[in-house]
C-alpha cells in the first residue's frame, strides 16, 4: 500500500478522491493546505501547533517545493472537515506567525490563496455551492 493509499485508508477507506470523503457516516470535505518557509523547523512547528488546536486529526507531509525560482521547504497538511471556516483560520494564523504572502488551500481541485487581501472569499462561495448541491 502506498503511503497516499495509507493516508485515504485512515480517513475511512475512500474508494475515490475529494471532495467528498466519507468517514464514520459523516460527509467531510478534504482540504490541503500548502505551507511554505525556508524556516523548516519554526514551520513545522507552528503548522503542528495551529492545525493541532483547530483541528483532532490531520494528515502533515514534508515535500520540496520552488517559489519564485527559490527551493524550500513545503508542508502539506491534509484535512477532513465540514467547517471551512477553521480551514480559513489556520490558513491565516500560519501565514502571519510565519510572516508569510500566503498560505495556498487546495479544495475539490483548485487553488485558492489566502493572502493579508484576500481571506478566501471564492473558497467561501465555493464551498457553500458545493454544499447546496
Amino acid at each position: 500500500m502506498t503511503h497516499e493509499a495509507e493516508v485515504w485508508s485512515v480517513l475511512g477507506n475512500i474508494e475515490s478522491s475529494p471532495p467528498g470523503v466519507q468517514a464514520g457516516g459523516l460527509m467531510l470535505e478534504l482540504f490541503k493546505l500548502y505551507v511554505g518557509s525556508l524556516d523548516s523547523k519554526s514551520a513545522e512547528d507552528t503548522v503542528t501547533e495551529v492545525v493541532g488546536h483547530l483541528f483532532e486529526s490531520f494528515t502533515l507531509l514534508k515535500g520540496e517545493g520552488f517559489f519564485q525560482g527559490t527551493r524550500e521547504p513545503v508542508y502539506f497538511v491534509r484535512i477532513a472537515t465540514d467547517d471551512v471556516e477553521k480551514i480559513l483560520a489556520a490558513a491565516s494564523e500560519i501565514r502571519d506567525r510565519l510572516k508569510q504572502d500566503e498560505v495556498g488551500v487546495e479544495y475539490g481541485g483548485v487553488y485558492y490563496r489566502c493572502t493579508l487581501s484576500d481571506r478566501g472569499d471564492a473558497l467561501r462561495r465555493r464551498f457553500g455551492e458545493r454544499r447546496s448541491e
